[in-house]
């Protein structure tokens, strides 16, 4: 058997075979590794986009609470 595959690798269809595959797992490792940094970036996008939503909500909310109690301060300013 070793020497069928060591006749398989010399011939011309051996080494055709041989760097198709090599050249396709190249490919497909470079798209791989392509889609996969894409993916990292979108992934870091859209959670970067979640985190300032929610900053900017609970920014809104606290100066929404501040704003009452200035007005509340100003009222008993002027009762007293």
């Amino acid at each position: 058997m070793p020497h069928f595959l060591s006749l398989f690798f010399r011939s011309l269809r051996g080494q055709l075979a041989l760097w198709f595959g090599g050249l396709s797992l190249l490919t497909l490792l470079s798209v791989g590794l392509y889609v996969g940094r894409l993916a990292t970036q979108q992934v870091a996008t859209t959670a970067g986009a979640s985190i300032h939503a929610t900053a900017r909500a609970a920014a809104d909310l606290l100066s929404a609470s501040l704003r009452d109690h200035e007005l509340d301060i100003m009222l008993l300013s002027l009762v007293s």
